[in-house]
């Protein structure tokens, strides 16, 4: 049975949304193939494997120390005094890139990085949009993400406009696409009753939500839709017909008082987990076409998109013909795959290993 490590900066056992959802899915692929040593750095919470927070102050003094030549702010905690793992290992995955110093400190016969959504693209696509404090964090980000990744014996993203913009860029990544926690459609429930979930400090979510209720909410408020909104940052949204719930230790309640999910996100990286999550519970997803790039084909098809703002009612409206809803809804379940199936069935490959162990 192969000796593996998974070295992640976000908690893999109790996953929610962003980067715990990647690692999850990342820990689930590892565990189909055996035992699987965990190391958390720096996290949130505590799981059922070793821990190593940051101390009180740590985050500025190391943040400061990176401010000179070397990688940008987002490696900069990560650049020394990087806990010891002893032992020797088949592989070592990381995640995410911030860690990818770490794995060389391991002594492991294939190393593998695993970015999920390149920071270097969404530093791109964010350019003159983001906060300052975001263009300042993803600041040489790009330089430093291709650097580390040549490093590397295999480097992953969820989807394939990231892996175009390494390759530009002298990497070699593979597309191991997100899965979902669970497939459980929810059954029928009035389209006009929408929900949006997402993390609003999550600049795409932010600038994407941010756009939606000024441009394409009031009409959508004044033909009888109501909006609730859940996520961290959104118990701050005042607008008519909305209900910002703010963080919820539990989704599915509100996936399943709604009929649709919007999506309006236009700009960002990688693969929109709320989509996919939304399909997995059966809920009809209304997205703007440029939001929906890093989903596979039959998961864009599954989608309404849009491209202009006047496009939402009509695209919304279309969802009240049950049969329309139904077959959105086939289509959604049918496009998703289970949480770490494409990680393990890439793994079993890497190591040479003649099929995957065990299910978890």
């Amino acid at each position: 049975m192969p000796r593996l490590l998974l070295l992640t900066g976000a908690d893999p056992v109790a996953p929610s949304q962003g980067d715990e959802w990647r690692a999850h899915g990342l820990l689930r692929g590892l565990l189909a193939l055996g035992e699987v040593t965990v190391v958390q750095w720096g996290g949130a919470r505590r799981g059922s494997h070793r821990y190593v927070p940051l101390g009180r102050g740590e985050w500025v003094r190391r943040a400061v120390r990176g401010l000179g030549a070397g990688p940008p702010l987002v490696l900069a905690p990560f650049r020394a005094d990087r806990p010891a793992v002893p032992g020797r290992f088949d592989l070592v995955a990381v995640y995410p890139l911030k860690l990818a110093p770490w794995a060389f400190d391991v002594d492991a016969r294939v190393r593998v990085l695993d970015l999920a959504d390149s920071l270097g693209l969404l530093a791109a696509r964010l350019k003159g949009r983001g906060t300052w404090a975001a263009r300042v964090r993803l600041y040489g980000v790009a330089a430093a993400e291709a650097a580390w990744a040549r490093r590397f014996d295999e480097v992953w993203v969820a989807a394939e406009a990231d892996a175009a913009w390494l390759r530009a860029r002298g990497v070699a990544p593979r597309v191991v696409p997100n899965g979902v926690p669970e497939i459980r459609p929810l059954g029928w429930q009035d389209p006009r009753q929408l929900l949006f979930v997402g993390n609003l400090a999550y600049p795409p979510n932010r600038l994407g939500l941010a756009d939606f209720l000024r441009r394409v909410w009031p009409e959508l408020a004044r033909a009888g839709y109501r909006l609730t909104a859940v996520g961290r940052g959104t118990e701050g949204i005042r607008a008519p017909g909305v209900a910002g719930k703010g963080w919820v230790p539990d989704v599915r309640p509100y996936y399943a008082a709604a009929g649709a999910v919007v999506a309006p996100i236009r700009v960002g990286a990688g693969t929109p987990t709320k989509v996919l999550e939304a399909l997995a519970f059966g809920r009809p997803v209304v997205a703007w076409a440029e939001g929906v790039g890093g989903l596979t084909e039959a998961q864009r098809a599954a989608v309404l998109t849009v491209a202009e703002p006047g496009e939402w009612r009509d695209a919304l409206a279309a969802l009240a013909d049950r049969g329309e809803w139904e077959r959105r809804v086939a289509a959604g379940l049918g496009a998703v795959e289970p949480w770490g199936a494409a990680q393990a069935a890439r793994l079993t490959a890497l190591l040479g290993i003649d099929g995957v162990r065990r299910e978890v």
